[in-house]
């Protein structure tokens, strides 16, 4: 009788470690849907909107805030390169194409500070 309990003790333990062993790899679900969780080879197209709502240019910098954050010229914000900033529009570079973004009245404002 002993034995036995050893004996079923020793088996429990092998099927928990080939439990573990075998747990490790992925195994295929078959309700899954075709294709799910596939990677794509093929380039992906940002379908990001950029948003100007303000510009701040002074004598030694030139601010814009794009999509609520503050940038300036040479950064790179949500995949595009701010380019340029000027009083009423910032130039980006979009996946190597020109985007010119320009102040609405209805949607933003410009500041400008004048010197003294």
């Amino acid at each position: 009788m002993r034995l036995s309990v050893r004996l079923k003790r020793l088996i429990v333990a092998c099927v928990s470690l080939c439990v573990l062993l075998i747990g490790t790899k992925t195994l295929a679900d078959p309700m899954r849907p075709p294709g799910y969780g596939a990677v794509s080879t093929t380039k992906s197209y940002r379908s990001t909107t950029y948003s100007l709502s303000q510009i701040l240019i002074s004598d030694d910098r030139k601010r814009a805030i794009i999509n609520e954050t503050l940038v300036s010229e040479g950064v790179k914000i949500d995949g595009a390169k701010v380019l340029k900033i000027e009083e009423d529009r910032v130039i980006l570079r979009v996946d190597g194409k020109l985007k010119v973004l320009a102040i609405n009245d209805t949607k933003g404002f410009q500041i400008k500070r004048e010197t003294e």
